[in-house]
Order: C-alpha cells, then sequence, then structure tokens
C-alpha cells in the first residue's frame, strides 16, 4: 500500500506481522528492537491501538501511545499506556511529553 501511495521513500524501517516470522511476532519486543536497531538507536515509542501493540512496547522498554481510533481489543480503559490520545494531531506533542 505504501508503494502504491508512494509513500515507502519517507520511512526507514517497515515491519509487519510477519517480517520476522510468526514465532517473532507482537506481543514480543523483537520486531521492535528490530526496527529501532535499523533506524540507528536512540528514542523510542510503540504507537498502537491493541493490547498486542501494548504488550510488545512494554517488552521492548519503550512508552506506550494508545490510540482511540482503530483496533482495540479491550475497552481503553484496560489499556496498559502511558498516554492515550483521540487522533493523530495529538501524537507530537504525546511523544514530547514522554521524552521521545
Amino acid at each position: 500500500m505504501l508503494d502504491a501511495l508512494g509513500l515507502t521513500h519517507r520511512f526507514t524501517a517497515i515491519y509487519g506481522g510477519d517480517t520476522l516470522g510468526r514465532e517473532r511476532a507482537k506481543p514480543l519486543p523483537d520486531m521492535l528492537h528490530a526496527a529501532m536497531t535499523e533506524c540507528g538507536g536512540g528514542r523510542a515509542a510503540m504507537i498502537g491501538d491493541s493490547t498486542y501493540d501494548m504488550r510488545a512496547g512494554r517488552a521492548a522498554g519503550v512508552p506506550v501511545v494508545a490510540c482511540r481510533f482503530g483496533y482495540h481489543d479491550v475497552p481503553l480503559t484496560e489499556m496498559d499506556c502511558d498516554v492515550l490520545i483521540d487522533d493523530l494531531y495529538g501524537l507530537v506533542p504525546a511523544i514530547e511529553n514522554l521524552g521521545c
């Protein structure tokens, strides 16, 4: 999809659910660690909309931002996140407040 939209070149790392193999998929932190390494290390955060995303971020040891929009496998009140955002306009301020 990113290729079709002409956006692939804007990303340093692109990982999907089975990029590293299903046995290393979320909620394991492997995908996040690989992406962080590919991006040169440094500060990072996990942004997601499911408990798999939240658990992967926690396992990777990075701050976790949950989105009110998107797929939710549990009620938002049960999301283990550091910040909950309403829309993408809230993402940059959330990341800045987390020190990422």
